[in-house]
């Protein structure tokens, strides 16, 4: 990706922008593909989409889940997962 953004923008903090965003994404903008960019069209060309008290699915999930006699542990460490 680095190659078409040194390409495509003069700006540095342009330049900055659109790797910073495939770096967001946990991906090296210098091994990332540039279909990747499109991740970026959507965002800013098409805007963020998000559920309004998002975190409130995560807690009816949580609160579901012990009503259901699942044991959840949070702040603990992995061992081994399946």
């Amino acid at each position: 990706m680095v190659p078409k953004t040194e390409h495509n923008w003069r700006h540095p903090h342009l330049k900055q922008l659109f790797n910073f965003m495939l770096m967001y994404i946990g991906s090296s903008p210098y091994a990332a593909p540039a279909v990747l960019s499109q991740l970026i069209y959507v965002q800013m060309g098409l805007g963020f989409h998000f559920v309004e008290g998002g975190i409130n699915i995560a807690r009816g999930m949580l609160k579901l889940l012990v009503e259901l006699g699942v044991e959840v542990r949070t702040n603990s460490d992995v061992i081994e997962g399946n």
